[in-house]
């Protein structure tokens, strides 16, 4: 874990990136990487890394629509559907509650749309995907807001 971690922090960028969302395709044998921030900067760009030959690659440079710049989110790959999913989260104008999906084969990004009740902006909260039997689904617990923690 180590060596992947140098690469994270020396090689893929120009200055170290923490709280970055990171997932991992286990088929594919790559990683995602979504956003952070560097130097108390929020980013929105998102990179692949491929384990078998050690290299980088950044994705979705043409995507017509783009999360805000975020950090401190939570993230998850649904490999049935090869896409990468972020939601919440805490940018330089605020804290998010929405949830946005990037296609690895279109390289574009998509709000999604959220139909009832959802919950709280927050930033630094647990979560992922569950696979069940017959769907699939994106959990959320706890996080954080300005003046607030959440024990959901």
């Amino acid at each position: 874990m180590g060596l992947f971690f140098f690469f994270l922090r020396f090689i893929l960028f120009r200055s170290p990136r923490r709280d970055a969302g990171m997932v991992y395709d286990r088929l594919q044998g790559k990683v995602y990487i979504f956003g952070g921030r560097a130097k108390e900067v929020a980013m929105n760009d998102i990179w692949e890394f491929k384990v078998s030959t050690r290299t980088w690659k950044e994705l979705g440079r043409d995507s017509i629509l783009k999360p805000e710049p975020r950090h401190s989110m939570i993230a998850g790959f649904d490999e049935n559907k090869n896409r990468v999913l972020i939601a919440m989260g805490k940018g330089n104008e605020g804290i998010f509650n929405d949830i946005w999906e990037f296609s690895l084969e279109t390289q574009q990004w998509r709000l999604i749309n959220i139909t009832g009740s959802r919950p709280e902006p927050r930033f630094s909260p647990g979560g992922g995907i569950f696979y069940g039997p017959e769907a699939r689904y994106l959990y959320l617990t706890h996080g954080c807001a300005s003046n607030s923690r959440y024990l959901d």
